[in-house]
Protein backbone atom coordinates (compact mmCIF):
# COMPACT_ATOMS: atom_id res chain seq x y z
CA UNK A 1 0.00 0.00 0.00
CA UNK A 2 1.37 3.22 -0.67
CA UNK A 3 0.04 6.74 1.38
CA UNK A 4 -1.12 9.79 -0.82
CA UNK A 5 1.08 12.96 -0.14
CA UNK A 6 -1.88 14.95 -1.16
CA UNK A 7 -4.48 13.72 1.23
CA UNK A 8 -2.79 10.72 2.91
CA UNK A 9 -5.68 7.85 1.79
CA UNK A 10 -3.86 4.94 1.35
CA UNK A 11 -4.15 3.33 -2.46
CA UNK A 12 -2.27 0.16 -3.76
CA UNK A 13 0.68 1.00 -5.40
CA UNK A 14 -0.75 -0.77 -9.05
CA UNK A 15 -3.37 1.55 -9.51
CA UNK A 16 -1.08 5.39 -8.88
CA UNK A 17 -4.60 7.37 -8.28
CA UNK A 18 -5.90 7.75 -5.39
CA UNK A 19 -9.95 7.40 -4.40
CA UNK A 20 -9.96 10.47 -2.51
CA UNK A 21 -8.54 13.50 -4.01
CA UNK A 22 -7.57 12.08 -7.44
CA UNK A 23 -3.99 12.68 -7.43
CA UNK A 24 -2.40 10.26 -10.06
CA UNK A 25 0.89 9.51 -9.65
CA UNK A 26 1.17 6.93 -12.88
CA UNK A 27 4.27 8.58 -14.63
CA UNK A 28 7.55 8.21 -12.67
CA UNK A 29 6.82 8.00 -8.88
CA UNK A 30 10.07 8.02 -7.56
CA UNK A 31 11.27 11.23 -9.21
CA UNK A 32 8.69 13.08 -10.77
CA UNK A 33 4.96 12.95 -9.77
CA UNK A 34 2.52 14.08 -12.16
CA UNK A 35 -0.05 16.16 -10.67
CA UNK A 36 -3.75 15.20 -11.79
CA UNK A 37 -6.66 16.65 -10.05
CA UNK A 38 -9.94 14.66 -11.43
CA UNK A 39 -12.60 16.13 -9.13
CA UNK A 40 -12.14 19.34 -6.90
CA UNK A 41 -10.22 18.48 -3.82
CA UNK A 42 -12.59 19.27 -0.71
CA UNK A 43 -12.23 18.89 3.47
CA UNK A 44 -8.18 18.34 2.82
CA UNK A 45 -6.16 20.12 4.82
CA UNK A 46 -2.66 22.31 3.87
CA UNK A 47 -0.82 20.27 6.41
CA UNK A 48 -1.45 17.30 4.49
CA UNK A 49 -1.13 19.14 1.15
CA UNK A 50 2.00 19.99 1.76
CA UNK A 51 3.55 17.15 3.93
CA UNK A 52 4.22 19.78 6.44
CA UNK A 53 4.47 19.76 10.23
CA UNK A 54 3.54 23.40 10.16
CA UNK A 55 -0.44 24.31 10.84
CA UNK A 56 -2.66 25.21 8.10
CA UNK A 57 -2.78 29.12 9.32
CA UNK A 58 1.27 29.11 9.33
CA UNK A 59 1.82 27.44 5.44
CA UNK A 60 -0.98 30.06 4.15
CA UNK A 61 0.89 32.76 5.87
CA UNK A 62 3.89 31.83 4.21
CA UNK A 63 2.40 30.99 0.75
CA UNK A 64 1.14 34.59 0.67
CA UNK A 65 4.80 35.77 1.98
CA UNK A 66 6.17 34.06 -1.49
CA UNK A 67 3.56 35.65 -3.76
CA UNK A 68 4.23 39.58 -1.86
CA UNK A 69 8.28 39.04 -2.57
CA UNK A 70 7.67 37.58 -6.04
CA UNK A 71 5.79 40.44 -7.28
CA UNK A 72 7.91 43.07 -5.72
CA UNK A 73 10.96 41.68 -6.72
CA UNK A 74 9.63 41.61 -9.96
CA UNK A 75 8.21 45.03 -10.45
CA UNK A 76 11.38 46.53 -9.18
CA UNK A 77 13.71 44.46 -11.69
CA UNK A 78 11.43 46.07 -14.11
CA UNK A 79 11.26 49.43 -12.77
CA UNK A 80 15.45 49.37 -12.56
CA UNK A 81 15.94 48.14 -16.17
CA UNK A 82 13.69 51.12 -17.29
CA UNK A 83 15.42 53.53 -15.78
CA UNK A 84 19.07 51.96 -17.50
CA UNK A 85 18.02 51.72 -21.04
CA UNK A 86 18.25 54.69 -23.09
CA UNK A 87 17.48 54.63 -26.88
CA UNK A 88 20.02 56.80 -28.61
CA UNK A 89 18.74 58.85 -31.33
CA UNK A 90 18.88 57.40 -35.09
CA UNK A 91 20.49 60.73 -37.30
CA UNK A 92 19.03 60.95 -40.80
CA UNK A 93 21.55 59.99 -43.63
CA UNK A 94 22.46 62.63 -45.75
CA UNK A 95 22.45 62.43 -49.64
CA UNK A 96 25.24 61.75 -51.39
CA UNK A 97 26.47 64.42 -53.98
CA UNK A 98 26.27 62.00 -57.02
CA UNK A 99 23.87 59.19 -57.70
CA UNK A 100 23.78 55.75 -58.95
CA UNK A 101 20.29 54.84 -60.15
CA UNK A 102 16.75 56.39 -59.82
CA UNK A 103 13.30 55.23 -60.99
CA UNK A 104 9.61 55.21 -59.62
CA UNK A 105 8.78 52.97 -56.65
CA UNK A 106 4.73 53.97 -56.12
CA UNK A 107 2.00 55.78 -58.16
CA UNK A 108 3.39 59.12 -56.81
CA UNK A 109 6.46 57.68 -54.94
CA UNK A 110 10.00 57.71 -56.75
CA UNK A 111 13.87 56.42 -55.18
CA UNK A 112 17.18 57.21 -55.97
CA UNK A 113 20.51 55.52 -54.77
CA UNK A 114 23.10 58.00 -53.72
CA UNK A 115 26.98 56.87 -54.42
CA UNK A 116 27.59 56.42 -50.84
CA UNK A 117 24.96 53.92 -50.25
CA UNK A 118 21.76 56.15 -49.24
CA UNK A 119 18.60 55.06 -50.53
CA UNK A 120 16.03 57.96 -50.53
CA UNK A 121 12.38 57.21 -50.93
CA UNK A 122 10.43 60.37 -51.87
CA UNK A 123 6.98 61.38 -53.43
CA UNK A 124 3.29 61.00 -51.58
CA UNK A 125 1.05 57.50 -50.82
CA UNK A 126 1.82 53.93 -50.79
CA UNK A 127 5.07 52.32 -51.88
CA UNK A 128 4.80 49.54 -54.31
CA UNK A 129 4.44 45.89 -52.70
CA UNK A 130 7.20 43.78 -54.10
CA UNK A 131 7.15 39.63 -54.55
CA UNK A 132 8.84 36.81 -53.28
CA UNK A 133 8.87 33.54 -54.32
CA UNK A 134 10.63 31.41 -52.08
CA UNK A 135 14.17 32.66 -52.20
CA UNK A 136 13.10 34.44 -55.11
CA UNK A 137 12.64 38.33 -55.51
CA UNK A 138 11.44 38.92 -58.58
CA UNK A 139 10.23 42.46 -59.43
CA UNK A 140 12.44 44.80 -56.92
CA UNK A 141 13.24 47.97 -58.83
CA UNK A 142 16.43 48.09 -57.22
CA UNK A 143 17.38 44.08 -56.87
CA UNK A 144 20.92 44.39 -58.38
CA UNK A 145 21.91 47.15 -56.06
CA UNK A 146 21.17 45.65 -52.94
CA UNK A 147 24.46 45.10 -51.91
CA UNK A 148 25.12 48.90 -51.88
CA UNK A 149 22.69 50.24 -49.67
CA UNK A 150 23.80 51.14 -46.44
CA UNK A 151 20.85 53.26 -45.47
CA UNK A 152 17.38 54.07 -45.92
CA UNK A 153 15.37 57.58 -45.83
CA UNK A 154 11.65 57.12 -46.13
CA UNK A 155 10.95 60.86 -46.46
CA UNK A 156 7.84 62.96 -45.70
CA UNK A 157 4.63 62.10 -47.47
CA UNK A 158 4.90 58.54 -48.23
CA UNK A 159 2.38 56.31 -45.65
CA UNK A 160 3.25 52.66 -46.84
CA UNK A 161 6.34 50.55 -46.49
CA UNK A 162 5.74 47.96 -49.12
CA UNK A 163 6.24 44.29 -49.02
CA UNK A 164 10.02 42.40 -49.75
CA UNK A 165 11.07 46.31 -50.50
CA UNK A 166 14.37 45.88 -48.93
CA UNK A 167 14.30 41.97 -47.83
CA UNK A 168 17.76 40.49 -47.67
CA UNK A 169 19.96 44.42 -48.44
CA UNK A 170 22.66 42.32 -45.98
CA UNK A 171 24.72 45.85 -45.81
CA UNK A 172 21.81 48.26 -44.67
CA UNK A 173 22.62 49.67 -41.30
CA UNK A 174 20.49 52.55 -41.11
CA UNK A 175 16.93 53.60 -41.59
CA UNK A 176 15.02 56.66 -40.71
CA UNK A 177 11.36 56.77 -41.85
CA UNK A 178 9.42 59.77 -41.50
CA UNK A 179 6.15 60.70 -39.52
CA UNK A 180 3.89 60.31 -42.72
CA UNK A 181 4.41 56.32 -42.78
CA UNK A 182 1.40 54.67 -41.02
CA UNK A 183 2.39 50.98 -42.24
CA UNK A 184 5.08 48.60 -42.50
CA UNK A 185 3.87 45.70 -44.86
CA UNK A 186 4.89 42.04 -44.64
CA UNK A 187 9.16 41.50 -45.01
CA UNK A 188 9.47 44.89 -45.34
CA UNK A 189 13.08 44.67 -43.62
CA UNK A 190 13.49 41.08 -43.24
CA UNK A 191 17.15 39.39 -43.86
CA UNK A 192 19.26 42.61 -43.17
CA UNK A 193 21.82 41.01 -40.70
CA UNK A 194 24.01 44.16 -40.47
CA UNK A 195 20.55 46.36 -39.84
CA UNK A 196 21.45 48.09 -36.39
CA UNK A 197 19.42 50.95 -35.70
CA UNK A 198 15.66 52.32 -37.36
CA UNK A 199 13.56 55.26 -36.40
CA UNK A 200 10.45 54.49 -36.28
CA UNK A 201 7.72 56.95 -37.83
CA UNK A 202 5.42 58.38 -34.85
CA UNK A 203 2.17 57.30 -36.51
CA UNK A 204 3.23 53.77 -37.80
CA UNK A 205 0.27 51.36 -36.87
CA UNK A 206 0.89 48.05 -38.09
CA UNK A 207 4.54 46.19 -38.31
CA UNK A 208 4.16 43.23 -40.96
CA UNK A 209 4.59 39.60 -41.09
CA UNK A 210 7.98 38.87 -40.83
CA UNK A 211 8.83 42.69 -41.10
CA UNK A 212 12.26 42.66 -39.35
CA UNK A 213 12.97 39.01 -39.26
CA UNK A 214 16.30 37.75 -38.83
CA UNK A 215 17.79 41.02 -38.39
CA UNK A 216 20.86 39.80 -36.38
CA UNK A 217 22.51 43.12 -35.45
CA UNK A 218 19.33 45.26 -34.80
CA UNK A 219 19.95 46.51 -31.15
CA UNK A 220 18.05 50.19 -31.06
CA UNK A 221 14.13 50.11 -32.01
CA UNK A 222 11.84 52.76 -30.59
CA UNK A 223 8.33 51.68 -31.04
CA UNK A 224 5.97 54.71 -31.28
CA UNK A 225 2.82 54.89 -29.09
CA UNK A 226 0.57 54.63 -32.39
CA UNK A 227 1.00 51.53 -33.11
CA UNK A 228 -1.89 48.60 -32.76
CA UNK A 229 -0.48 45.56 -34.30
CA UNK A 230 2.87 43.74 -34.27
CA UNK A 231 1.87 40.94 -36.59
CA UNK A 232 4.12 36.85 -36.84
CA UNK A 233 7.44 36.40 -36.47
CA UNK A 234 7.84 40.53 -37.02
CA UNK A 235 11.21 40.61 -35.03
CA UNK A 236 12.21 36.61 -35.05
CA UNK A 237 15.60 35.88 -34.32
CA UNK A 238 16.92 38.98 -33.62
CA UNK A 239 20.20 37.84 -31.34
CA UNK A 240 20.96 41.68 -30.80
CA UNK A 241 17.60 42.93 -29.62
CA UNK A 242 17.26 43.12 -25.64
CA UNK A 243 15.30 45.67 -25.04
CA UNK A 244 12.07 46.83 -26.43
CA UNK A 245 8.89 48.92 -24.97
CA UNK A 246 5.96 48.17 -26.26
CA UNK A 247 3.43 50.45 -26.40
CA UNK A 248 0.15 50.77 -24.76
CA UNK A 249 -2.22 50.66 -27.81
CA UNK A 250 -0.75 47.54 -28.90
CA UNK A 251 -3.87 44.95 -28.89
CA UNK A 252 -2.52 42.12 -30.88
CA UNK A 253 1.30 40.37 -31.38
CA UNK A 254 1.58 38.42 -33.53
CA UNK A 255 2.80 34.39 -33.69
CA UNK A 256 6.90 33.82 -33.04
CA UNK A 257 6.61 38.04 -33.04
CA UNK A 258 9.91 38.11 -31.19
CA UNK A 259 11.18 34.36 -30.23
CA UNK A 260 14.74 33.97 -30.28
CA UNK A 261 15.52 37.45 -29.29
CA UNK A 262 17.82 38.36 -26.19
CA UNK A 263 15.32 40.44 -24.53
CA UNK A 264 15.85 40.42 -21.08
CA UNK A 265 12.62 42.40 -19.96
CA UNK A 266 8.84 42.46 -21.52
CA UNK A 267 6.24 44.33 -20.19
CA UNK A 268 3.34 43.67 -22.07
CA UNK A 269 -0.09 46.22 -22.66
CA UNK A 270 -2.81 45.97 -20.17
CA UNK A 271 -5.24 45.35 -23.90
CA UNK A 272 -3.12 41.89 -24.82
CA UNK A 273 -6.04 39.46 -24.16
CA UNK A 274 -3.81 36.68 -26.07
CA UNK A 275 -0.49 35.45 -26.28
CA UNK A 276 0.10 33.45 -29.56
CA UNK A 277 2.19 30.73 -30.27
CA UNK A 278 5.48 30.62 -29.46
CA UNK A 279 5.92 34.44 -29.34
CA UNK A 280 8.77 34.17 -26.51
CA UNK A 281 9.93 31.23 -28.09
CA UNK A 282 13.70 30.64 -27.14
CA UNK A 283 14.42 33.91 -25.69
CA UNK A 284 16.89 32.54 -23.48
CA UNK A 285 18.34 35.96 -21.67
CA UNK A 286 14.21 36.29 -20.47
CA UNK A 287 14.15 36.96 -16.76
CA UNK A 288 11.23 39.50 -15.96
CA UNK A 289 8.08 38.76 -17.64
CA UNK A 290 4.78 41.18 -16.42
CA UNK A 291 1.59 39.40 -18.35
CA UNK A 292 -1.21 42.25 -18.45
CA UNK A 293 -4.59 41.58 -15.68
CA UNK A 294 -6.98 40.40 -18.33
CA UNK A 295 -4.97 37.86 -20.47
CA UNK A 296 -6.99 35.45 -20.82
CA UNK A 297 -5.06 32.78 -22.90
CA UNK A 298 -1.28 31.44 -22.90
CA UNK A 299 -0.37 30.25 -26.39
CA UNK A 300 1.39 27.09 -27.35
CA UNK A 301 5.35 27.24 -26.70
CA UNK A 302 4.63 30.82 -25.93
CA UNK A 303 7.91 30.98 -23.58
CA UNK A 304 9.46 27.39 -24.25
CA UNK A 305 13.46 27.13 -23.76
CA UNK A 306 13.24 30.76 -21.76
CA UNK A 307 15.93 29.25 -19.74
CA UNK A 308 17.11 32.29 -17.58
CA UNK A 309 12.98 33.03 -16.15
CA UNK A 310 13.03 32.31 -12.30
CA UNK A 311 9.45 32.94 -11.31
CA UNK A 312 6.22 33.54 -13.18
CA UNK A 313 2.73 34.85 -11.75
CA UNK A 314 -0.37 33.96 -14.06
CA UNK A 315 -2.82 36.48 -13.64
CA UNK A 316 -6.47 35.29 -12.83
CA UNK A 317 -8.10 36.36 -16.34
CA UNK A 318 -6.01 33.43 -17.35
CA UNK A 319 -8.40 30.43 -18.63
CA UNK A 320 -6.25 28.38 -20.45
CA UNK A 321 -2.30 27.67 -20.55
CA UNK A 322 -1.98 25.26 -24.01
CA UNK A 323 1.20 22.68 -24.31
CA UNK A 324 4.37 23.28 -23.80
CA UNK A 325 3.91 27.02 -23.00
CA UNK A 326 6.82 27.11 -20.24
CA UNK A 327 8.61 23.72 -20.85
CA UNK A 328 12.33 23.59 -20.67
CA UNK A 329 12.34 27.09 -19.09
CA UNK A 330 15.55 25.56 -16.95
CA UNK A 331 15.53 27.66 -13.96
CA UNK A 332 11.99 27.86 -13.19
CA UNK A 333 11.31 28.06 -9.79
CA UNK A 334 8.16 29.44 -8.85
CA UNK A 335 4.73 29.05 -10.59
CA UNK A 336 1.77 31.19 -8.85
CA UNK A 337 -1.07 30.71 -10.76
CA UNK A 338 -4.34 33.00 -9.78
CA UNK A 339 -7.01 32.02 -12.02
CA UNK A 340 -10.02 29.77 -10.60
CA UNK A 341 -10.76 27.78 -13.17
CA UNK A 342 -7.21 27.73 -15.27
CA UNK A 343 -6.64 25.01 -17.53
CA UNK A 344 -3.02 23.75 -17.63
CA UNK A 345 -2.46 21.36 -20.36
CA UNK A 346 -0.33 18.79 -20.73
CA UNK A 347 3.72 19.62 -20.73
CA UNK A 348 2.56 23.30 -20.23
CA UNK A 349 5.51 23.64 -17.32
CA UNK A 350 7.21 20.47 -18.83
CA UNK A 351 10.96 19.78 -18.20
CA UNK A 352 11.31 22.74 -15.70
CA UNK A 353 13.84 21.16 -13.75
CA UNK A 354 14.52 23.47 -10.87
CA UNK A 355 10.43 24.24 -10.89
CA UNK A 356 10.24 23.73 -6.61
CA UNK A 357 6.77 25.96 -6.44
CA UNK A 358 3.60 25.71 -7.96
CA UNK A 359 1.18 27.72 -5.94
CA UNK A 360 -2.98 27.61 -7.25
CA UNK A 361 -5.51 30.23 -5.95
CA UNK A 362 -8.10 28.48 -7.34
CA UNK A 363 -9.59 25.45 -6.49
CA UNK A 364 -11.42 24.59 -9.67
CA UNK A 365 -7.83 24.54 -11.59
CA UNK A 366 -8.23 21.54 -14.46
CA UNK A 367 -4.53 20.27 -14.63
CA UNK A 368 -4.13 17.69 -17.27
CA UNK A 369 -1.75 14.34 -16.86
CA UNK A 370 1.43 15.63 -17.25
CA UNK A 371 1.48 19.39 -17.18
CA UNK A 372 4.39 18.99 -14.93
CA UNK A 373 6.71 16.34 -16.02
CA UNK A 374 9.78 16.02 -15.00
CA UNK A 375 9.21 18.74 -12.57
CA UNK A 376 10.22 18.13 -8.68
CA UNK A 377 8.00 20.45 -7.60
CA UNK A 378 5.74 21.00 -4.53
CA UNK A 379 2.03 22.47 -5.16
CA UNK A 380 0.71 24.53 -3.00
CA UNK A 381 -3.05 24.86 -2.69
CA UNK A 382 -4.54 28.22 -1.29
Amino acid sequence: MERCPICGSSFREAERICSACGYDASVDWTRYPTFVYVKTIQNVSLKKKTESTMNAQEVQQRVQERIRKIQTEKQERVQKSERNYELEEVEKPRKGLHFVEKGVCGTSATWTLYANGVMWIKGEGAMRNYNRFGALITNMPWKKFRDKITAVVIDKGITTVGSCAFLECENLSRIWIDDTVQELCDWAFSDCKNLRAVRMSSRTQSIGYSAFLNCESLADIRLPQTLQAIKSIAFENNKALEYIDIPAGVTSIGAGAFSKCSLETVMLPEKIERLEDRVFEGCTKLRNVSLPNEIKHIGWKAFSGCRSLRQIVIPASVSKIKTCAFEYCTKLETVVIQGENCEIKTCAFGNCRSLKTVVLQGENCKIENGAFRNCPANIYWE
